[in-house]
């Protein structure tokens, strides 16, 4: 899969390709600054944020923001924004409790 900088990936594909980065040994996660100042102030742990990526359900549209797509990942317990900057990274910009 080619990540297109000019078009969001489909629903489908964010979630195969957030799959497949999470079950692959070469797959890398990386959480922003950003990221972990919200996790600490929602008081989530990097296990509760791996866990909405694994069963969360990702929402249509991405947004682009400074350059790179945004994908919403919503489950019951809170919502995982991330990016994915090349095809086996994913980063984290931000995350919350609901």
């Amino acid at each position: 899969m080619i990540l297109m900088t000019n078009r969001p990936l489909a629903q489908g594909q964010a979630r195969k390709l957030l799959s497949a980065i999470l079950s692959s040994v070469h797959g890398q996660i990386f959480f922003s600054g950003h990221a972990r100042r919200e996790m600490e102030t929602d008081d989530l742990t990097m296990a509760e944020v791996f866990g909405m990526l694994r069963i969360g359900r990702i929402h249509e549209p991405a947004e682009l923001v400074r350059g790179s797509w945004r994908y919403r990942v919503h489950c019951v317990a809170g919502c995982v924004v991330v990016t994915f900057p090349a095809e086996k990274i994913c980063k984290v910009v931000t995350a919350w409790r609901k």
